[in-house]
């Protein structure tokens, strides 16, 4: 088993470019099946089915991830496996590439983002919405570094100059930053565009999302497991908030309507 995950690893880090491009449009089609199956314009109790489902998996996911990091498993062979592999398969100009694009997931910028978006809310009196945003990327980023601190996982060995990357692996910061950021703030243009242009916001938070997940892969400082468990995590998390939020307009709707 073990040694079939290698492989795997081997082989996917040989065809790296291939397999992300694969996977970003995975990424894609389920973003586009889950609003297509009920997290859309349906009934509300199948949004929620979808809704906390999805929510669901993702817990599970990090659970799974969790366990399997904490101890000397397949998916740490697998690891270590294809972090080896790109170190010698990717030529430098995909590295250059991936260290400009990741920079889309830096918690500078994304500090700066989280800042102006909190004013703009506070400016237009959305109060809970600024609440929950705060939440969501604040609350996000400390839930990450908690986590780091508590496995403090080794990141893997990278021998180009392109990226610097310091601190504790699991679960990805930016990563987790970027689903956050991006994923909260897609919520927010979700509720205020015109149905027809809902799915093409989410496949654009889906893209910018997974590709700084990728190119973090790529440049060989987090594991693919690091990458995953970010998402995951801050997925439940913003599953959390939004729900929270919600719950507070209904109380507030039903208030004004007694």
């Amino acid at each position: 088993m073990m040694m079939d995950m290698q492989a795997t690893a081997t082989w996917l880090g040989e065809h790296a470019l291939v397999v992300s491009g694969g996977a970003l449009v995975l990424a894609w089609l389920l973003t586009a099946g889950l609003w297509q199956v009920g997290a859309g314009e349906g009934p509300r109790a199948r949004r929620q089915a979808v809704y906390w489902g999805a929510a669901g998996g993702a817990a599970a996911l990090f659970a799974t991830l969790a366990f399997l990091v904490s101890r000397d498993s397949s998916v740490t062979a697998f690891d270590d496996t294809l972090a080896a592999t790109l170190r010698v398969a990717l030529p430098v100009a995909v590295l250059q590439t991936a260290s400009v694009v990741t920079h889309l997931g830096d918690r500078q910028l994304l500090t700066v983002i989280a800042a102006g978006v909190a004013v703009v809310l506070l400016w237009r009196r959305r109060w809970w919405w600024a609440v929950a945003w705060v939440a969501a990327t604040a609350g996000g980023g400390v839930i990450n570094r908690v986590l780091k601190l508590t496995f403090e996982r080794v990141r893997p060995e990278f021998v180009h100059t392109l990226s610097d990357a310091s601190g504790w692996s699991f679960p990805s910061g930016h990563a987790s930053a970027a689903m956050a950021i991006y994923g909260m703030g897609a919520y927010f243009v979700l509720r205020l565009v015109v149905p027809e242009r809902r799915l093409a916001v989410l496949l654009i938070a889906a893209t910018i999302v997974v590709v700084v997940g990728i190119t973090r892969i790529m440049l060989q400082v987090h594991y693919a497991s690091d990458v995953l468990a970010g998402w995951a995590i801050t997925s439940v998390w913003l599953a959390l908030c939004i729900a929270g939020l919600e719950a507070i307009e209904r109380r507030a709707t039903a208030a004004r309507a007694n």
